[in-house]
């Protein structure tokens, strides 16, 4: 699972999830939460939530924000006080429902698909 949410109004910081497993020793995870911090897309030279939309050209490297970077007095996260910033965000990922069995027609090849065991970085098993 990937996922990002925007920090409005900033238009280049944001939240997210970048290719987690959701397969676990042959089967899907129950739920899981993960806590995420900021992050700069590179696309934007302000360093605060109110600065003017200035474009960085070309665009800089993605990267963590920290307490510690980018290491400005006027950053909206420079904190140098303190080892790390408090988590911003988390994100909550829960199986609602299951699939047992479901077949498909391809070929002419009867193919069965078990839904509820999984193969890590494949997604579903086929058996």
């Amino acid at each position: 699972v990937s996922a990002v949410v925007r920090l409005v109004p900033s238009p280049d910081w944001f939240v997210g999830l970048d290719s987690v497993e959701l397969c676990s020793q042959g089967y899907w995870l129950d739920s899981i939460s993960i806590q995420v911090g900021p992050i700069d897309a590179g696309s934007d030279n302000g360093l605060t939530f109110t600065s003017p939309d200035w474009s960085s050209e070309p665009p800089g490297p993605v990267n963590l924000i920290t307490a510690h970077s980018p290491k400005h007095p006027a950053g909206s996260f420079f904190y140098p006080d303190i080892q790390e910033l408090p988590v911003l965000a988390t994100f909550h990922l829960h199986k609602d429902k299951m699939y047992r069995l479901s077949e498909t027609q391809s070929n002419n090849v009867l193919v069965l698909l078990d839904v509820s065991t999984c193969v890590s970085g494949q997604g579903v098993s086929s058996e």
